[in-house]
This record gives C-alpha cells, sequence and structure tokens, in this order.
C-alpha cells in the first residue's frame, strides 16, 4: 500500500511541477479526446505492423471487457511487443515500444504437456506464470517449474520443495492491463548435480 501511496504521490507532484493537469479544464480549447478503435481497427492495426508473408496466419488479441481477448486465431505461437526500454516488470503499460528483430528456436516436444509458457536460455531454465493476479501467476509459475523438475529431473515432490526453497528466483513481468505475470527462474549451474531423465 505505502508502494502504490509513493507512486500516486510521485506522480501528483510530478504532474505539479509541470503544470499539467489530470482532467482538461472544460473551457480549454486544445483539450485532448482519446480515440478508441473498433476491434476491426485494432485488427487491421495490429496486422499493418507485421511483415505480408506474416499477416495470413498471425493470431490476433484486441483488448475488452475482460483484457486481451482473441479476435482471430492463427499461428500457436505469441512472441509479444518489443520494449527498447522498460523497468524490471511492466508496471502501468508504459515503455518504449519498438520494432524486433530478434532469433529464436522453437522446439515441438511431442507427447509433453506443459502447464504454461517455458523458456530455456544458455543460463537458465524459465516458467513463465500468467494470471488475473501476482498471487495466480506466482502459482502458475511455481507449479509449471515444478512440473518441468518432475518431468525431466526425475524429481519427487520434496525434492523439487527442496531445490525451489533454495534456488528459484523469481521475477513480476507483469502487472498491467488486467494481467499479471511471474517468471520462475533456477540457474543451469545450480541443476548442473542433478541427473536429467
Amino acid at each position: 500500500m505505502r508502494f502504490l501511496q509513493f507512486v500516486f504521490l510521485t506522480l501528483f507532484v510530478a504532474l505539479g511541477a509541470l503544470n499539467v493537469s489530470a482532467l482538461p479544464a472544460a473551457s480549454s480549447p486544445d483539450t485532448s479526446t482519446l480515440i478508441f478503435l473498433t476491434p476491426e481497427q485494432e485488427i487491421e492495426l495490429a496486422l499493418s505492423a507485421a511483415p505480408e508473408h506474416l499477416r495470413s496466419e498471425a493470431t490476433v488479441y484486441v483488448f475488452g471487457k475482460k483484457g486481451y481477448e482473441k479476435a482471430r486465431s492463427g499461428a500457436l505461437l505469441f512472441v509479444g511487443d518489443g520494449h527498447a526500454a522498460q523497468g524490471d516488470g511492466e508496471l502501468n503499460g508504459n515503455a518504449l515500444e519498438t520494432s524486433m528483430d530478434v532469433e529464436f528456436t522453437v522446439t515441438l516436444i511431442p507427447n509433453k504437456r506443459f502447464n504454461t509458457p517455458r523458456v530455456e536460455s544458455d543460463t537458465e531454465i524459465m516458467a513463465v506464470g500468467l494470471g488475473g493476479s501476482l498471487e495466480d501467476s506466482l502459482r502458475a509459475a511455481i507449479g509449471s517449474m515444478s512440473q518441468w523438475l518432475e518431468q525431466d529431473y526425475g524429481l519427487t515432490p520434496s525434492e523439487i520443495a527442496q531445490v525451489l526453497g533454495t534456488s528459484v528466483q523469481l521475477n513480476i513481468n507483469e502487472v498491467a492491463d488486467r494481467n499479471a505475470g511471474v517468471v520462475a527462474k533456477l540457474s543451469k549451474q545450480r541443476l548442473a548435480a542433478l541427473r536429467k531423465t
């Protein structure tokens, strides 16, 4: 609660220092108007950002009454939006968004179930938990990492609790747009003593 009070106080002071009113005066001639796009316009805008050869297979989400909703089905992979600058976790939807030029590998693993997205780098394994609250996201991330340790390392629930209790790193990657995200990370160096099954 103190953090939120600090954020609101900081915003209030910053707006005052900039001589900006949070609500435009009714008589002000150059008041700003928010423009909301229709779902069809949002889809068109989203697709216009993708290269032509990707548009026909793209899945598109639009912001609706319950958060992001799938407006068009397509490919089963969603990478997200690129941020050139953002704090450690998307607090309020503000970031310096940019296009991305990245390379990554997707490996399809038949007959294996995942509860949430998984990411593996040269140094870490990561389970991404997404939900409507931080608690739901944390539960999803830890559950997914537990599933990973059971499936790939053959650990029992007691062993999983020991590994996670001593080694897991948790990062909040999003608390914006009615969504919350938590990433559970384990260092491959810490897992080196465990044998993969």
